[in-house]
């Protein structure tokens, strides 16, 4: 429940950002997102899937230091990957596949990637 709720604060922040127009889509976003300590805990928990559950490009987390949760978002400065959309900076570090990120290359040819939460 408490991660809906926060979410719910990541959308309308994400929401401002395309209303100003600094964002197109939330793939273009990089979050920072400073919450209490148990909050703090329970995102850390999720942290490798986080940007999955707020449909952004990256999500990193920090304590607040009042213990309310502030978010900051920014476009990002990363190419866009033609696969998943996701700006990435290894986006076209693989001269096979100039317009993949590294995570889609490894989900095309390789290993893949294990998710747990989104």
């Amino acid at each position: 429940q408490r991660i809906r709720e926060i979410r719910s604060d990541i959308t309308k922040a994400i929401e401002l950002q395309r209303e100003a127009g600094i964002i197109g889509s939330s793939l273009q976003a990089e979050l920072l997102i400073q919450v209490s300590a148990a909050d703090f805990e329970m995102l850390q928990s999720i942290l490798p899937d986080l940007r999955f559950v707020t449909i952004t490009s990256k999500a990193e987390i920090a304590k607040s230091s009042d213990g309310n949760i502030q978010i900051t978002v920014k476009p990002s400065v990363y190419q866009k990957c033609a696969r998943c959309w996701h700006h990435s900076a290894d986006v076209g570090s693989d001269p096979n596949h100039p317009d993949l990120c590294g995570r889609c290359i490894s989900n095309l040819g390789g290993a893949g990637e294990l998710r747990q939460y989104a």
